[in-house]
C-alpha cells in the first residue's frame, strides 16, 4: 500500500487537478483519471477530494469503484474519510465506499459504531433511507453495550447515535419514535454540558433543533419553538466566542425557528429572525461563495414564504427571483451538483409569481421545475420521485390558474398516482402528501366539470386524513379541517347541502379549536369556513 501523500505536493496535486478538470469537461475521460488513481490510491483519492466539483454520476462512480476494491485498514478509512468534501452532495457514492470498508475492517466496537454512524449519513445521503434507517439502529444499539462497559466514555457517541437515529426515523415518517429518539439525545447533550461546555454544546443546539421539527411533525408547535429558541440562544453564545465558526450554525438555526414561528402563526416574528439569517448568509457568500451560496439560496426561499405570509407578495417574488438566479449561477459552474437547488428554488418561483397574478411566468418556473425533477429521478429515483410529485402538483396548480383544466387534471393525477406508489412502500413518509394532493385533485376535477368523482376524491382525501389524526390528532387537525370543508363544498355543488353543512359543522368545530391554540394563524380559515357554513 502506497504511503498518503498531502495535498500540498505539487506533481502529483497538478497532475491530478489536470486529469479532473479533463474528466468535468470530457466524461469519456473518466477511465483514464480511474486508471492513474489505482497505481497510487492513497497518494490519488485525497488530491481528487480536493478537486472534485462532481456531485453523483460517472465520476463519482468510478471514483466508488477504485474506494472498493482496495484494502484499506480501518486508520486508512477514516483518514480518507476525513479529507471527503464537507458537503454530502459531493461524491456521495465515494464517501459510501469508504464508509463501508470501515465498517467492515475495524475490529474495535467503539470504532465500528462510529464507522456504523458515518455509512448511515452516506446511505441516507443517496436516498437509502430504509438502509440508512438499519445502520443507524445497529450504531445506537452497539453504543448502549459499550455505554454498559464505561458510561463516561461512549455516551458523547450514544448522543451522537441517537441524533442521526432520529433524523432517519424522520425521513421514513416514524416522527413519533423519532421524537422519542432525539428526545433521549437531548438529555444525554445537556448532562454533558454540564462537564463539558465547549465540547458539546454545538451538538446540543443541533439536537435541539431536531427535537423542535419533530416536535412541529407532532403539532405540537408551542414546544416545537421553546426547542428552536433555546438552540438560537445556544448558538448566539457560540458565536459571540468565535464569530467565524459558528456563524452558519446560527444562520441555520434562525432558518429553523423562522419556520417554528410561521408554524405558529407569528409571521411577523418569523420575518425577523428570517431576514436575520438572510443577512448571516450574505456576509458568508463574501468570504466563501462556493460553499455558502447554495444555502443562501434556500434562505431566501424560506424569506420569500414568509412575506408572502404577512402580505408583502412583491417583495417575496424579488426573494424568489433572486434565488433562482443564484441558483442558475451555481448550475452552469456545476449543474449535477446543483440541478435539485434549481428545480425546488423554481417550483417556489413558481408559487409566488402566480401570488402577484403572473400566471405565464409561474406556469413556465413551473413547467422547468418538472422537468429538472424528471431528468434527476431518472438518476436517483428513491431520492427524486418525492420532489417530482410535489413538483407536479404545483403544476396542476399554475396551469389552473391559465385555465388549463384538462393539463392540470391530467398532471395532477400523475403526482395523485406516483404518492400511492410512495404510501405503499412507506405510509408514514408519504401518506400526508397523497391525502393533501387528493384534495387538489378533487379541485382539478370540478374544475373539469366532473363532480361526482370530485366528490370521491375529496371524501377520499378526508378518510386519509381522519387515519392520520387518529394516530396524533394534533399534527393533522388542520389538514382535516381543510379536507372537510373541501368535501362540503363538493357535496353543496351536486345539491346534497344537508350533508354539506354536517362536514362544514364539523370543520369550523376544528378550526374554533385551532383558532383557540394559535390565533394568529387560524382566524382568516376560521372566519371562511363559518361563511360557508352559514351559506348552507
Amino acid at each position: 500500500m502506497d504511503t498518503p501523500l498531502t495535498t500540498d505536493s505539487e506533481g502529483p496535486a497538478r497532475l491530478i487537478r489536470h486529469l479532473t478538470r479533463a474528466a468535468y469537461h470530457a466524461p469519456e475521460t473518466i477511465a483514464g483519471l480511474a486508471a492513474v488513481i489505482r497505481t497510487a490510491p492513497l497518494t490519488y483519492l485525497p488530491l481528487t477530494f480536493a478537486a472534485a466539483r462532481y456531485g453523483a454520476g460517472p465520476f463519482d462512480a468510478a471514483l466508488a469503484a477504485v474506494a472498493k476494491e482496495i484494502p484499506l485498514t480501518s486508520e486508512e478509512c477514516d483518514e480518507l474519510y476525513e479529507l471527503l468534501p464537507l458537503d454530502m452532495s459531493v461524491l456521495p457514492q465515494t464517501a459510501l465506499a469508504i464508509t463501508e470498508q470501515s465498517c467492515q475492517r475495524t475490529d474495535n466496537n467503539a470504532r465500528l459504531a462510529v464507522a456504523l454512524r458515518k455509512r448511515a449519513s452516506r446511505l441516507n445521503a443517496v436516498g437509502r433511507y430504509e438502509e440508512a434507517l438499519i445502520t443507524s439502529k445497529e450504531a445506537v444499539k452497539l453504543c448502549r453495550k459499550l455505554m454498559k462497559l464505561a458510561p463516561d466514555a461512549h455516551r458523547p457517541d450514544l448522543a451522537a447515535a441517537l441524533l442521526n437515529h432520529s433524523a432517519d426515523l424522520g425521513d421514513l415518517g416514524k416522527h413519533r419514535e423519532a421524537l422519542a429518539t432525539v428526545d433521549e439525545s437531548v438529555q444525554i447533550y445537556r448532562e454533558l454540558v454540564t462537564t463539558d461546555t465547549h465540547s458539546h454544546t454545538p451538538p446540543l443546539g443541533i439536537a435541539l433543533l431536531n427535537l423542535a421539527a419533530s416536535l412541529s411533525h407532532g403539532g405540537r408547535y408551542g414546544e416545537a419553538l421553546t426547542a428552536a429558541e433555546e438552540a438560537v440562544g445556544l448558538c448566539r453564545e457560540l458565536v459571540a466566542s468565535a464569530p467565524e465558526d459558528h456563524k452558519p450554525f446560527l444562520a441555520w438555526a434562525l432558518y429553523n425557528l423562522g419556520a417554528c414561528l410561521g408554524d405558529a402563526g407569528k409571521h411577523q416574528e418569523a420575518l425577523a429572525v428570517v431576514e436575520e439569517s438572510v443577512t448571516l448568509r450574505r456576509e458568508l457568500v463574501a468570504v466563501c461563495p462556493e460553499v455558502d451560496t447554495p444555502d443562501l439560496a434556500n434562505t431566501l426561499q424560506a424569506l420569500g414564504a414568509v412575506l408572502s405570509a404577512v402580505g408583502r407578495h412583491g417583495e417575496a417574488l424579488k426573494a424568489a427571483e433572486e434565488s433562482v438566479v443564484l441558483c442558475r449561477e451555481l448550475v452552469a459552474s456545476n449543474r449535477e451538483l446543483h440541478m435539485s437547488d434549481l428545480a425546488g428554488a423554481l417550483s417556489n418561483l413558481g408559487a409566488r409569481s402566480h401570488e402577484v397574478g403572473r400566471g405565464r411566468e409561474a406556469l413556465m418556473a413551473a413547467e422547468e421545475s418538472v422537468r429538472l425533477w424528471r431528468e434527476l429521478t431518472v438518476v436517483n429515483p428513491e431520492l427524486h420521485v418525492p420532489n417530482l410529485a410535489a413538483a407536479l402538483r404545483g403544476l396542476g396548480s399554475c396551469l389552473s390558474a391559465e385555465e388549463r383544466y384538462s393539463e392540470a387534471l391530467a398532471v395532477t393525477k400523475e403526482a395523485v398516482e406516483l404518492f400511492r406508489e410512495l404510501r405503499a412502500s412507506n405510509y408514514g413518509a408519504h401518506a400526508p402528501a397523497l391525502a393533501g394532493t387528493l384534495h387538489n385533485l378533487a379541485i382539478r376535477l370540478e374544475e373539469s366539470g366532473r363532480k361526482q368523482e370530485a366528490l370521491s376524491a375529496a371524501e377520499e382525501s378526508v378518510q386519509s386524513w381522519r387515519e392520520l389524526a387518529a394516530s396524533n390528532l394534533d399534527a393533522h387537525t388542520s389538514d382535516l379541517a381543510g379536507a372537510l370543508l373541501n368535501v362540503g363544498m363538493r357535496l353543496s355543488e351536486v345539491g346534497r347541502r344537508q350533508e354539506a353543512l354536517v362536514f362544514a359543522e364539523e370543520a369550523v368545530k376544528l378550526y374554533e379549536r385551532l383558532h383557540a391554540d394559535l390565533p394568529q394563524a387560524y382566524i382568516d380559515t376560521l372566519i371562511s369556513s363559518r361563511g360557508f357554513r352559514d351559506s348552507l
